[in-house]
């Protein structure tokens, strides 16, 4: 983990390639170690601004993407936090949409689950559409 400043805030710096020691970034194991790591930092008490950074990175695949980015949007204890996450040093055009794509599914599913969860509160406490 490094830190950075800027502008006076204090940035923790996450570098995927590092932290998996792999340039190659694939799997879900790999995209749940990453999500996890970014989970850690936000839990912090003394939370800052979180670089999750993708230099370094030469191979990508959705499936590393889904686990390691895509979950932050259906976390219940990551939604708040989306604003202290940025993603830098993304390799290709291929790999930006990629990651867009990733993210678009996500907040989707997300949207579809808090539906959900709407519909089946208000049928509990006896509403219905």
């Amino acid at each position: 983990m490094k830190f950075e400043k800027s502008q006076g805030k204090r940035i923790s710096k996450i570098s995927i390639s590092d932290l998996l020691k792999n340039p190659a970034a694939i799997d879900n194991a790999q995209g749940k170690k990453i999500f996890v790591k970014i989970k850690e930092e936000v839990k912090k008490e003394n939370a800052t601004d979180i670089k999750v950074d993708f230099n370094g990175v030469k191979l990508l695949t959705t499936a590393f993407l889904n686990e390691a980015i895509g979950k932050i949007f259906l976390d219940h204890e990551l939604k708040d936090a989306m604003g202290k996450i940025q993603l830098v040093n993304i390799g290709t055009h291929k790999d930006i949409e990629m990651l867009r794509l990733v993210i678009a599914n996500a907040q989707n599913q997300a949207k579809q689950t808090q539906t959900k969860s709407s519909t089946t509160h208000m049928h509990n406490k006896g509403f219905s559409k």
